[in-house]
């Protein structure tokens, strides 16, 4: 897991699995730009990271989610904070998340609240983490992954095991989206917008391949088909920070473009 600073390109933290089991991780961090690397660990030891955020507004400010490494669903895990570019973590208020954090758990750092999805929904915190509250009953559940409108905070995309939603108040209420076609309840394991066009996202589903929507959500074309589909695990779904039109997706069989 890798996660760049917004401000200085070059500073990098990176989560690696620590051998044989790969059951924790060791967090690093780089200030030139991956040529050399110190640990970032201290007060992470044993735990196993599964998302990394950075603060855009301060940069020296990072969030770690972790989890116990379990099956279908991961066992309760935390949040940590660090306020010192990684040097030192401490864990802050546990948000309720009964059942445990998924293995695709995503913080989302928002001007007024963090937003973290769980396999119970999404939860929101308003004071850095320090205490959590679950959002509005209308908020989706099975929750694996998050966006927001680089241009529009407020606007959020929620996505997971139900299918996709949207939010045009930070995560305070949220709407269901339409269905692809052909769409059979399939999990949504990766779910990307595109940079220069916010209004075009991707999804890839287990079973049917990347779908994409150029207005928002609200209609969808695809899917188009992945080499191997039904099989991968998907770990990464990008847009090009310059052609919306070009994706790529990282899953345990390789790249795709």
């Amino acid at each position: 897991m890798l996660a760049a600073d917004p401000v200085d390109a070059a500073i990098l933290y990176a989560a690696v699995p620590v051998p044989p089991y790969g059951l924790d991780t060791k967090l690093f961090r780089s200030r030139d730009g991956g040529l050399s690397w110190t640990g970032a660990n201290l007060g992470l030891e044993g735990e196993r990271v599964i998302s990394l955020a950075i603060d855009p507004a301060e940069p020296a400010r990072l969030y770690a989610v972790t989890a116990v490494q379990g099956g279908i669903s991961d066992g309760a895990g935390g949040v940590y904070r660090s306020d010192d570019a990684g040097a030192h973590w401490t864990r802050v208020g546990s948000p309720p998340t009964p059942g445990g954090l998924g293995g695709s758990s995503t913080l989302l750092i928002l001007p007024e609240a963090l937003l973290l999805s769980t396999f119970r929904g999404v939860v929101r915190s308003r004071d850095e983490g320090e205490t959590w509250e679950p959002s509005d009953p209308s908020a989706p559940s099975d929750v694996l992954a998050l966006q927001a409108d680089p241009r529009d905070a407020r606007i959020v995309y929620a996505a997971g095991w139900f299918g996709r939603a949207r939010s045009r108040d930070g995560g305070l209420t949220w709407t269901a989206l339409n269905d692809p076609p052909g769409w059979r309840g399939d999990a949504v394991t990766a779910f990307a917008l595109a940079p220069t066009a916010p209004r075009t996202l991707y999804e890839y589903t287990f079973w049917r391949g990347v779908y994409r929507s150029r207005d928002g959500g609200d209609t969808w074309k695809g899917p188009s088909a992945v080499p191997g589909i039904g099989n991968l695990e998907t770990e990464h779904l990008l847009v090009d920070p310059e052609d919306p039109k070009t994706f790529y997706l990282a899953t345990t069989a390789g790249a795709f473009v």
